[in-house]
């Protein structure tokens, strides 16, 4: 694992809670703390062994930093997370629920120009961007999603700890939390029960970014086809170990043999996984060379954490 090194925006009460959990991650180290006030920024950065500067400018552009937590209050996240990004670093930022409602806009704003005046931009020396952003599951919607499946339950075992484990393991294997395989069959429609504003909401999870997460692909090329009425999603790109990489994504619910014959004719008809060294599908195919990832996604969710 390679070391990762964090710029820490902001000294406060935040900053000093991400900086202690920081200092507890292998192989993870506080490299510089960023703060306009000297006392507090000086205080944290000793306290870690880390750097200090009042200029967020210096720190995100520190070739020896790899990753930014913006811990300062959230009127100034904008233009510190477009400075960030723009320069090629990763960006951690907490916040409360007002990322569509405050973040999101102020960092549109802050793309389009850094310049405005009673709400309107003075100047246009923005850069072309667009966001790209990955909403997590949460601790609690991941307990809400735990499903007991009462035809293997054990009752009665004498050993609370052990039957715990094993409920997880085993009769909770097919929650939608923990990645229930079989529904992978209709990527587009997998659903989750998520908690919002007091209520419980049944959502799609995005199965592709998140299978792409994991595996570390850098997509290149994302195209939507419609064959015999079916959306069929193809992602090209690398993964962390250089491979080229295609995936296919589409609903095969109900198919027999024909159904695979004939999908693996159409894709040698487009050449969809021409040049690729690595082609996984969802589910079955007959498409020569291709994997299932279904396997490597159930193995992947809860694998250790690797930079």
């Amino acid at each position: 694992m390679k070391p990762m090194h964090f710029a820490i925006i902001g000294a406060g009460n935040i900053g000093r809670i991400h900086a202690e959990a920081i200092a507890h991650i292998p192989e993870v180290r506080v490299t510089v703390v960023c703060n306009r006030g000297e006392e507090a920024g000086r205080q944290l950065a000793q306290r870690h062994g880390a750097d200090w500067t009042p200029h967020y400018q210096e720190a995100v552009v520190r070739p020896d930093v790899n990753i930014i937590a913006i811990c300062t209050p959230s009127g100034r996240h904008a233009e510190m997370a477009v400075a960030a990004a723009a320069a090629g670093k990763h960006l951690l930022v907490e916040m409360a629920d007002h990322f569509d409602s405050v973040l999101l806009p102020r960092l549109k704003k802050a793309v389009y120009s850094p310049d405005w005046k009673n709400g309107k931009p003075v100047s246009r020396r923005g850069i072309s961007q667009f966001f790209r952003y990955i909403r997590l599951e949460s601790y609690e919607d991941a307990l809400n999603n735990l499903e007991v499946d009462r035809e293997t339950e054990q009752r009665g075992l004498p050993f609370p700890d052990y039957t715990i484990r094993y409920m997880l393991d085993w009769e909770t294997k097919r929650s939608s939390t923990l990645l229930n395989v079989k529904h992978l069959e209709r990527p587009f429609d997998y659903e989750l029960a998520v908690r919002s504003d007091g209520e419980t909401r049944r959502r799609k999870a995005d199965l592709p970014e998140t299978f792409h997460f994991l595996i570390g692909l850098r997509v290149r090329t994302r195209r939507v086809y419609h064959r015999d009425g079916q959306r069929v999603l193809v992602c090209r790109g690398k993964t962390r170990q250089r491979n080229e990489t295609v995936v296919l994504w589409r609903d095969i619910a109900g198919w027999g043999l024909s159904d695979f014959e004939d999908e693996r004719a159409w894709v040698r008809e487009h050449k969809l996984t021409e040049g690729a060294e690595t082609v996984y599908v969802n589910g079955q195919s007959v498409i020569p060379d291709a994997f299932s990832l279904d396997p490597d996604f159930k193995r992947l969710m809860f694998a250790p954490v690797t930079a």
